[in-house]
């Protein structure tokens, strides 16, 4: 059995937010204009579809708030292996976030409250 946990993140960002910090995020959520960098080798957040393990569906979405900024919703299968590259991401997010107090959780896929 895999050690999967459900990840969740569901957050806003600032009209200013630089072009290339979109695109870096784009790039994670496989969208279109985005951009890899930074040392990642894969997107994290671009798998679509019914979840194999922790239910419900997958997605990552980034959207225009009406030039207010940008709203990002993700919600992924993630594997221990990926954890470095998330304790790399989710703080950078955090440092550009407009959203006061938690805006995710990870959940080991068998457990029914969040871990962290």
């Amino acid at each position: 059995m895999a050690d999967i946990y459900e990840l969740q993140l569901a957050l806003h960002l600032p009209g200013s937010a630089p072009p290339e910090d979109l695109a870096l995020l784009r790039w994670h959520l496989g969208l279109e204009g985005g951009r890899q960098g930074d040392g990642y080798e894969y997107p994290l957040w671009e798998a679509r579809g019914a979840a194999l393990r922790i239910g419900g569906a997958l997605v990552g979405e980034l959207h225009s708030s009406d030039g207010a900024g940008y709203a990002l919703t993700a919600r992924q299968e993630a594997h221990p292996d990926e954890f470095d590259d998330l304790r790399r991401i989710v703080p950078w997010l955090g440092a550009r976030t407009t959203t006061a107090g938690t805006v995710g959780y990870l959940r080991f896929h068998e457990e029914h409250l969040p871990t962290c």
